[in-house]
């Protein structure tokens, strides 16, 4: 790339002194952090045209740079995909690139450093809480027995399918017991099979916790955690498929060597990811610790991530109690657990992060919430429309309240892991959970809404969304007549 700018600028300076009468196009770039070329549509390289001549800008960054801005004259333009811009010569051309390392700027950003905090946070209560139950909860799946026990003492959200937040878990609470922390559920609400609704995988614990801060992403499991369903790949590795087969095979490609350096960049809330043999794996980084060799290079043995998981085998562990002393518990999730570099090569483990995470840019924003019956409400449509936001959604609370303010029906309604940015209202007459497609009535006789069976009178009904952000969101509340 020098070689080429040194060519450019002599080519310049000879037509300047010749007085050669075309448009000239000069590049200003930092050489070391990316290449710029200037090309016409047979994409030979170009440093004077006619005007009205159409060329193309290219940029490429080297290595984890990336481009910050590319200006035009003066004009801030945008790159393809491709990283490419065609523009129009009108006189002579000056084309501007800012490269920067995004790595090294998400490294020392306080406001990246606090949504690290919030994501590694809301995914510690998922796997610590301590939970008992106060009956057997029998649950069996691809041969593996997830099943909880009465009057056991438990670490973290159950493992299974139910793709639940750990807000959308607390709603099923009896009481807390203050001295020890202990969380005794309300185990009336675990019917026919509890794993199809109360409970959480590695993918859902994660992205849980990503969706507190992230309204891009759109994954559901593992095998998602890609960069069409709105994933980084932390450090450049490439994958261009939109769900993993075989991470090994990917991680062999891009080289050990270059994959140790990828791990290196991973900080607090980022993701470890792997599929392979039909199964998949995801979870959570808490920190980083990078050992190098006298020659610079990675010591995969020494170097290490500690992370958060679920992952599906319970065993024992010691749990210290709010009130200090300890205890065994069963979990299947791990709490700042600890793999070297060297394991997660082995394993197939590629780095991930979200863009909320890696830039400041991507900033954080404000929660929207749409109601496909806004202005049409009324007791036909209290059970009809569909409720969308930006961010993931994990429950839904409707409220059916009479003249005198007293509560006659009430529901609550788990979010659809198909797609948890919507919500089909018709659900809450239904006592079936939409993911499952088994038929189980998973809500409870008296969890629902019948509009059809209040008597006549006044009412008002007051729906509320609660978002991953923590947010509250009341999307409805008006009256209506029966």
């Amino acid at each position: 790339m020098k070689k080429f700018l040194v060519l450019l600028t002599v080519l310049l300076c000879v037509c300047l002194l010749a007085g050669c009468g075309k448009c000239k196009v000069t590049i200003t770039a930092d050489d070391t952090m990316g290449s710029v070329m200037v090309a016409d549509y047979n994409g030979n390289l170009v440093t004077e045209c006619e005007k009205g001549t159409e060329l193309y800008v290219y940029v490429e960054p080297t290595g984890v740079n990336a481009v910050k801005s590319v200006t035009v004259n003066g004009q801030e333009v945008e790159l393809d995909k491709d990283g490419m811009v065609a523009v129009k010569v009108e006189g002579n051309l000056k084309v501007n690139v800012d490269f920067f390392n995004p790595y090294e700027e998400r490294a020392n950003s306080t406001v990246l450093a606090a949504r690290r905090d919030i994501v590694e946070a809301n995914m510690r209560r998922n796997c610590s809480t301590l939970f008992m139950y106060d009956k057997d909860l029998p649950h069996q799946r691809a041969g593996r027995d997830h099943s909880l026990f009465a009057n056991t003492l438990y670490r973290g959200v159950p493992y299974n399918n139910g793709n639940i937040s750990f807000d959308g878990y607390m709603n099923y609470v009896k009481e807390i017991d203050e001295t020890t922390g202990i969380v005794h559920m309300d185990t009336s609400y675990f019917i026919h099979q509890y794993g199809c609704m109360l409970g959480n995988n590695c993918a859902d614990a994660v992205y849980w916790a990503w969706a507190e801060v992230s309204d891009t992403i759109s994954l559901r499991y593992a095998a998602e955690t890609t960069a069409r369903k709105g994933i980084i790949y932390v450090g450049g590795w490439t994958y261009d498929r939109d769900v993993y087969v075989e991470t090994p095979a990917i991680l062999v490609d891009n080289g050990v060597d270059k994959m140790n350096e990828c791990y290196a960049l991973l900080l607090k809330g980022d993701g470890i990811v792997f599929q392979k043999n039909g199964g998949g794996h995801l979870a959570l980084v808490v920190e980083n610790h990078v050992v190098r060799k006298d020659d610079g290079t990675i010591d995969e043995g020494k170097s290490y991530v500690i992370y958060h998981d679920t992952n599906g085998s319970y065993y024992d562990v010691e749990v210290t109690l709010a009130n200090g002393e300890t205890a065994t518990a069963k979990s299947a999730c791990v709490v700042d657990g600890k793999l070297t570099y060297g394991a997660l090569f082995s394993m197939g483990y590629l780095p991930v992060t979200i863009p909320e995470l890696m830039y400041e840019s991507e900033g954080v924003e404000e929660v929207e919430v749409t109601d496909s019956e806004a202005g049409n409400l009324n007791k036909s449509t209290v059970l009809k429309g569909v409720i969308e936001c930006n961010y993931y959604m994990d429950y839904h609370t409707m409220v059916i309240t009479d003249k005198a303010g007293n509560v006659v029906q009430k529901a609550v309604r788990q979010s659809n892991e198909q797609n948890h940015k919507d919500y089909d209202l018709s659900m809450f007459k239904s006592l079936e959970h939409d993911d499952t497609g088994t038929g189980y009535k998973l809500y409870l006789p008296t969890d629902v809404i019948k509009v059809n069976d209040l008597p006549a009178g006044e009412y008002h009904c007051k729906l509320t969304s609660h978002i991953s952000t923590g947010d509250e969101i009341v999307v409805r509340d008006f009256d209506f007549t029966v």
